[in-house]
């Protein structure tokens, strides 16, 4: 599903083919940073739709859950970001969100939780290298 002003379906070409009713907004949600592309029809802003489609395919096939929940904004100059719900890290995967990508945001969210931490973000530019910023703790005082 697309958010362009309204709320539309879209096929795996990034092709509008409805307007969605209430019922039918299940989907992750795509959707364009501060209005980037929001036409939707030049071949930049098709490209980036493919993308978050293939972003969508990839945590599927990982047995990652997506719905109604997932977003994925759409930045011309910064790439895709992924919030998976509103309790969790947004997660910058910039340009080439790639499966590798998705495999280190999973690393670090496992080592971050064994840890007694939590993301505000991860940044994943470049997929041999992140950036996190961390929830602060609150003090604790015995």
């Amino acid at each position: 599903m697309i958010k362009q002003g309204d709320f539309y379906l879209i096929d795996n070409h990034a092709e509008i083919f409805k307007s969605a009713a209430e019922h039918e907004r299940i989907y992750p949600l795509l959707t364009w940073a501060n209005g980037d592309l929001e036409a939707g029809t030049s071949g930049a802003a098709i490209e980036m739709i493919a993308a978050a489609l293939r972003l969508i395919a990839t945590l599927q096939e990982t047995g990652v859950r997506t719905d109604f929940r997932t977003t994925i904004e759409m930045s011309k100059d910064f790439g895709l970001t992924l919030t998976a719900g509103p309790d969790s890290p947004s997660i910058y995967f910039g340009f080439g969100a790639s499966a590798e990508k998705l495999r280190h945001a999973a690393l670090i969210l496992s080592d971050l939780t064994a840890r007694g931490l939590t993301a505000a973000s991860i940044h994943l530019g470049m997929a041999n290298k992140a950036y996190v910023r961390l929830h602060e703790v609150a003090e604790q005082t015995l």
